[in-house]
Protein backbone atom coordinates (compact mmCIF):
# COMPACT_ATOMS: atom_id res chain seq x y z
CA UNK A 1 0.00 0.00 0.00
CA UNK A 2 1.10 3.43 -0.39
CA UNK A 3 -0.37 6.35 1.01
CA UNK A 4 -0.94 9.23 -0.94
CA UNK A 5 -0.14 12.95 0.04
CA UNK A 6 -3.53 15.24 -0.59
CA UNK A 7 -2.70 18.85 -1.53
CA UNK A 8 -4.91 20.05 1.58
CA UNK A 9 -2.94 20.91 4.80
CA UNK A 10 -3.71 18.81 6.90
CA UNK A 11 -4.61 19.72 10.56
CA UNK A 12 -1.48 18.44 11.99
CA UNK A 13 0.85 21.75 9.90
CA UNK A 14 1.34 24.68 11.36
CA UNK A 15 -0.20 27.73 9.43
CA UNK A 16 2.83 29.68 7.30
CA UNK A 17 3.46 33.04 9.10
CA UNK A 18 3.19 36.14 7.66
CA UNK A 19 5.97 38.36 7.36
CA UNK A 20 6.36 42.39 6.74
CA UNK A 21 7.64 43.23 3.83
CA UNK A 22 10.47 45.96 3.78
CA UNK A 23 7.61 48.78 2.60
CA UNK A 24 4.98 47.42 5.21
CA UNK A 25 7.73 47.38 8.32
CA UNK A 26 8.52 51.30 7.26
CA UNK A 27 4.73 52.08 6.97
CA UNK A 28 4.22 50.60 10.47
CA UNK A 29 7.28 52.25 11.68
CA UNK A 30 6.19 55.81 10.53
CA UNK A 31 2.81 55.47 11.21
CA UNK A 32 3.64 54.50 14.92
CA UNK A 33 6.19 57.86 14.82
CA UNK A 34 3.03 59.78 14.04
CA UNK A 35 0.36 58.28 17.09
CA UNK A 36 3.34 58.46 19.14
CA UNK A 37 4.11 62.30 18.58
CA UNK A 38 0.13 62.83 18.30
CA UNK A 39 0.20 61.57 22.00
CA UNK A 40 3.10 63.59 22.89
CA UNK A 41 1.48 66.85 21.28
CA UNK A 42 -1.42 66.10 23.05
CA UNK A 43 0.40 65.98 27.04
CA UNK A 44 2.06 69.27 25.97
CA UNK A 45 -1.06 70.90 25.21
CA UNK A 46 -2.64 69.70 28.18
CA UNK A 47 0.41 70.71 30.32
CA UNK A 48 0.77 74.46 28.90
CA UNK A 49 -3.14 74.69 29.51
CA UNK A 50 -3.23 73.75 32.86
CA UNK A 51 -0.19 76.17 33.61
CA UNK A 52 -1.87 79.16 31.38
CA UNK A 53 -4.81 78.44 33.64
CA UNK A 54 -2.80 78.04 37.20
CA UNK A 55 -1.05 81.91 35.66
CA UNK A 56 -4.63 83.54 35.16
CA UNK A 57 -5.60 82.57 38.08
CA UNK A 58 -2.84 84.03 40.30
CA UNK A 59 -2.98 87.14 38.21
CA UNK A 60 -6.84 87.54 39.36
CA UNK A 61 -5.94 86.89 42.69
CA UNK A 62 -3.55 89.66 42.32
CA UNK A 63 -5.37 92.08 40.46
CA UNK A 64 -8.15 91.64 43.48
CA UNK A 65 -5.50 92.47 46.18
CA UNK A 66 -4.40 95.79 43.98
CA UNK A 67 -8.15 96.81 43.49
CA UNK A 68 -8.57 96.37 47.04
CA UNK A 69 -5.49 98.27 48.22
CA UNK A 70 -6.29 101.04 45.69
CA UNK A 71 -10.08 101.45 46.96
CA UNK A 72 -8.28 101.75 50.75
CA UNK A 73 -6.03 104.65 49.40
CA UNK A 74 -8.43 106.30 47.46
CA UNK A 75 -10.75 106.66 50.80
CA UNK A 76 -7.08 107.48 52.68
CA UNK A 77 -6.73 109.94 50.03
CA UNK A 78 -10.22 111.49 50.14
CA UNK A 79 -9.50 111.88 54.10
CA UNK A 80 -6.49 113.66 53.56
CA UNK A 81 -7.91 116.39 51.12
CA UNK A 82 -11.22 116.26 53.36
CA UNK A 83 -11.60 120.07 53.72
CA UNK A 84 -12.42 119.52 57.53
CA UNK A 85 -8.84 117.96 57.92
CA UNK A 86 -7.30 120.51 55.91
CA UNK A 87 -9.31 123.90 58.09
CA UNK A 88 -7.80 121.36 61.35
CA UNK A 89 -4.48 121.79 59.82
CA UNK A 90 -4.76 124.90 59.17
CA UNK A 91 -5.81 126.08 62.55
CA UNK A 92 -2.93 124.18 64.50
CA UNK A 93 -0.68 126.09 62.10
CA UNK A 94 -2.07 129.10 63.34
CA UNK A 95 -3.38 130.15 60.07
CA UNK A 96 -7.08 131.70 59.66
CA UNK A 97 -9.54 129.52 58.21
CA UNK A 98 -12.36 130.61 56.08
CA UNK A 99 -15.99 130.50 57.60
CA UNK A 100 -17.53 129.10 54.20
CA UNK A 101 -15.53 126.94 51.60
CA UNK A 102 -16.96 125.09 48.75
CA UNK A 103 -15.80 121.70 47.36
CA UNK A 104 -15.78 120.94 44.14
CA UNK A 105 -16.12 116.81 43.60
CA UNK A 106 -15.55 115.47 39.60
CA UNK A 107 -18.02 112.67 38.93
CA UNK A 108 -16.84 109.71 37.42
CA UNK A 109 -18.53 110.63 33.84
CA UNK A 110 -16.96 114.10 33.93
CA UNK A 111 -13.45 112.70 34.72
CA UNK A 112 -13.99 110.38 31.49
CA UNK A 113 -15.42 112.93 29.60
CA UNK A 114 -12.08 114.96 30.12
CA UNK A 115 -9.70 112.19 29.88
CA UNK A 116 -11.19 111.67 26.06
CA UNK A 117 -9.60 115.44 25.36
Amino acid sequence: MTERRSKTPSASRRPRQKTLTGKQLKTTAVVGLLVLSFLFAQVGLYAKVSKNGYERAELVARLRNLNSENQSLQAKLDYLRSPERLSAVARQEGMVVADSYERIVLAPSVRMAKANH
